[in-house]
């Protein structure tokens, strides 16, 4: 709608819906994704949109970053995994500064890199998540669960760590 992705799934708290980027993308794992993100519609206070990363197999397991329209509350942050049972494992519960306003997008920032992730929005470090490590790479995705998610100006930047290599002599 008017150039920005809307994920429709609010019309009950089990209602969710997914899109994932181009495959190219799961060949990678270290990566920053940035999106304006917010929530227009929601089931209940709790439900919630995402950033999916290291998607497995185009479905599950997966990370995500999620963002809960009561992002003030304890968990209104979240950096978990959907293991491979279809259970949630969390690294990071946090909270943010205010509950979504559906009226503003929020700049929300995910850093993948190694076995971490780091969360930002609006330019504010919220929080981290450490061992993610059973996937290193995958898909990336947006997703939304009893909610009504916009995302606009997604941009996916790729972070390489150049290789060490030793240093020889110039010669002729």
């Amino acid at each position: 709608e008017d150039g920005k992705l809307v994920l429709e799934a609010s019309g009950a708290e089990g209602d969710s819906v997914r899109v994932l980027l181009p495959s190219w993308l799961s060949a990678f794992g270290d990566y920053t994704i940035t999106s304006n993100t917010t929530i227009t519609a929601k089931a209940n206070e709790s439900r919630w949109c995402s950033i999916m990363y290291r998607v497995q197999n185009n479905d599950s397991p997966y990370y995500h970053l999620c963002l809960r329209a009561n992002a003030s509350s304890s968990n209104g942050v979240e950096l978990a995994c959907r293991n491979a049972a279809s259970q949630w494992e969390y690294q990071t519960k946090t909270s943010y500064t205010e509950d979504l306003d559906p009226a503003k997008l929020y700049k929300v920032v995910l850093k993948a890199s190694g076995n971490d992730a780091d969360i930002y929005i609006d330019g504010e470090f919220v929080g981290g998540g450490y061992g993610i490590d059973s996937y290193r790479t995958g898909s990336i995705g947006m997703q939304a669960s009893g909610s009504t998610a916009v995302f606009d100006d997604i941009k996916v930047t790729l972070d390489f760590e150049p290789e060490e290599t030793s240093a020889l002599a110039p010669t002729v």
